[in-house]
């Protein structure tokens, strides 16, 4: 098993790789994604690992941002709640409770614009089906004996 160490640095190589990628324009977006999600996935092992060790109390916070970025970044939105949710425990420093926050927000915002995005296919997928037009004319008196 790696340490929380070994898998942070890897985590982090894994990021750079994407980010310098990205920026320099190396790579595809295949390639980027695919960098961000190894990312994500070794940081998250590596903070699951230290959530309730009492040695890492003042980094927890620090840890947990970086995971939930990398959450974001890969559309992994349930798992930056979580990571947001972790990482304000234990109150953080103002700077990281701060960038949890807006994480946060940004989050929620996503989760709303894919709501809608959701609505809209769903909507355009849908075939619309008319009604059949009633008869309108006039109605036949019809006597009560």
């Amino acid at each position: 098993m790696k340490s929380f160490e070994e898998l942070h640095n890897a985590a982090m190589e894994a990021y750079y790789k994407a980010y310098f990628g990205k920026r320099r324009q190396e790579l595809d977006e295949t390639a980027i994604q695919t960098y961000y999600q190894e990312a994500f996935n070794l940081e998250k092992e590596a903070v699951l690992g230290i959530l309730n060790n009492p040695l890492y109390d003042s980094l927890r916070a620090v840890y947990c941002r970086s995971a939930a970025n990398l959450a974001f970044e890969v559309e992994e939105y349930n798992e930056v709640e979580f990571f947001v949710a972790y990482g304000l425990l234990n109150n953080p420093s103002e700077e990281v409770r701060t960038d949890l926050r807006h994480l946060y927000l940004q989050t929620l915002k996503a989760l709303k614009k894919q709501a809608v995005a959701t609505k809209k296919a769903a909507q355009t997928a849908k075939p619309k089906t008319t009604k059949p037009r009633k008869k309108v004319g006039k109605k036949k008196n019809v006597g009560v004996i």
